[in-house]
């Protein structure tokens, strides 16, 4: 219960509506730095697509690692560093199985590029005392940044892509495609279902 009370001409709160405001703070705090922390979905991608260019389009992924090679610590031991480049090489080297484009529009990929951006967690205090070691505090996160180009020889307006991301990595379960054309929604491709129109 508020108590409010006026003392020469000064408003004021009582101690118990005092700790109620500092408590809701300290939640409100530790809801933003659990949103900051987990900064990334895992088993979720996003694909920024552009056909600025009428017979080409370019496309940029984002994913959590973990979904491409199983793990999103930096790999120490040679069968991690295996899994890692077998990772990022299937990225590269199946690009035209990841993206299904019609085939009487000729589509060939132009270029391809793959590569591990990793943010280490340092420790730190959290509302003011050390937490005890923890893996999910104190260790990081990475995602994979991946950027293709194709090129057609018929115009790319109004056909239908289709996607095999889920079935070349199964760890990917949602694909938000985000089409950086204003006249063109975004869409969520779940398990490869579905198709967008470019």
């Amino acid at each position: 219960m508020t108590v409010w009370c006026i003392e020469e001409g000064v408003l004021k709160l009582s101690y118990l509506s005092l700790w109620v405001l500092l408590a809701a703070t300290l939640l409100m705090e530790k809801a933003e730095a659990r949103k900051g922390y987990h900064a990334h979905v895992h088993h979720h991608a996003t694909l920024a697509i552009s056909t600025e260019k009428a017979n080409k389009l370019e496309a940029r992924l984002t994913v959590d690692s973990e979904s491409i090679y199983g793990f999103e610590h930096t790999p120490v031991k040679p069968e991690d560093k295996k899994k890692q480049k077998a990772g990022l090489d299937t990225l590269k080297s199946a690009a035209l199985k990841l993206f299904k484009f019609e085939p009487q529009l000729g589509c060939k990929l132009e270029s391809s590029s793959a590569k591990v951006v990793s943010q280490k967690k340092a420790k730190k205090k959290v509302y003011g005392y050390r937490r005890k070691k923890s893996r999910q505090l104190q260790g990081e996160h990475s995602e994979v940044h991946a950027s293709y180009v194709f090129s057609c020889k018929k115009l790319l307006k109004g056909s239908k892509l289709e996607f095999g991301f889920s079935k070349v990595f199964p760890g990917i379960h949602e694909l938000k495609v985000v089409p950086l054309e204003q006249s063109h929604k975004t869409q969520v491709i779940r398990k490869d279902g579905g198709s967008v129109e470019l």
